[in-house]
Order: C-alpha cells, then structure tokens, then sequence
C-alpha cells in the first residue's frame, strides 16, 4: 500500500500526517467518529477512554481532547486506535489526491522505531526516568521519540535508504538506533510487534 504526506484539519491547527495513497484528508468529525466506535466496542459493551488511551500509547486527557474535536492524533495512535477498534482507512479519511505538495512530518519507518522502543522498554518494565538516566537522555526528548515527534539524527543510523515508491512518493528510509541501550529496547519492541501480526 501506498503511503503519502498529506495535509488534514478543519478548525485546529493544520499538520502533516501520513495518509494511505489515495486519501486526502481526514474526516472533520474523526474525535466523534472515534468515540462512537469506542463505545460500540465489542457488541456495545463499549471500552473506557482509559482502556483505549493505554493501548493507544497516550493519556486519556489526550484521547478525550481527540475524541472532543481539540486535537488530531499523531499517526501511531490511529493505527492503533484503527487496529482495535478494527477501523479501515475508507471510514476515517476522504478520497482523493493531497491538495499540497507533501513535507515530510513522521515516515512511517521511524514512527515504528518510536513505537518500538516504547513496547521494548514497557516489556522491560523501565519507566522514562530510569530509561533517561541510563542512556543520558531528557524524559522529554524520550517522549518525543516514542511518539516518534523528533528524533534527532544523531540518535540514528541510516541502513536502508528505500526507494520512492513512485513519481513524486517520498523515499521510506530504515533506520535504526545508534545507543546501545535505545537498540535493545527497540529490538526487543520489534519482535513484540512481529508476534502481534502472526
């Protein structure tokens, strides 16, 4: 499947998001659309915007801002969000080619590195602090790279540059983490998110 950059947002503040090619925008009600699934979850019994918010990888004060319109969620959240409210893309966002040309905000390589390193180091039972002071790093700027925010370059080594899969498709580069300690971490979330998909 195709993967491009698009723009979405109505009244919040426009970003760009990673969008399966042929989809333009996300729905305007995504947050309404989100809580609706959510509490139909299996057969009506619903599912707390707590049980959402923990496998979605974010707070519930977060999950409640989406699901109230006052934010969009990053991309890692919907595919998980997505995943278990068992949601297809065609339900969530409009057909159609991007109106903008694409900027890169989060290629879906490093968001599943971030993803990775946030399941490696959950399964390792280390909190943010502990993980800050073994590899010398701000909890702040751990956060930011499990939600795959910023993840500085030096922190990376290339080991694939992909290719565009298209005219116009931006390169889908592989990287990996350069700190011993982030590799383990996010080689040890790899392998959890493989045994999910078998």
């Amino acid at each position: 499947m195709q993967k491009r950059h698009i723009t979405f947002g109505g009244p919040m503040k426009k970003l760009r998001m990673l969008l399966p090619d042929g989809f333009c925008a996300l729905r305007d009600d995504l947050g309404e659309f989100i809580r609706m699934r959510r509490k139909a979850y299996e057969g009506g019994g619903g599912l707390s915007q707590q049980g959402l918010a923990n496998i979605a990888g974010i707070r519930r004060e977060s999950l409640s801002r989406i699901e109230n319109g006052h934010r969009w969620p990053s991309y890692d959240a919907l595919y998980r969000i997505m995943d278990v409210l068992d949601l297809e893309w065609h339900e969530l966002a409009h057909d159609g080619p991007s109106e903008r040309p694409a900027r890169l905000y989060a290629p879906e390589r490093r968001q599943d590195l971030g993803s990775a390193l946030r399941a490696g180091r959950q399964k390792e039972e280390l909190t943010l602090d502990e993980l800050a002071r073994k590899t010398g790093l701000s909890v702040s700027q751990l956060s930011r790279i499990e939600r795959s925010q910023s993840i500085s370059g030096r922190l990376l080594e290339r080991i694939d540059s992909g290719k565009p899969v298209g005219a116009g498709e931006v390169a889908d580069p592989v990287f990996r983490f350069v700190h011993p300690e982030l590799a383990r971490l996010a080689a040890i979330g790899l392998e959890i998110s493989k045994a999910d998909r078998t």
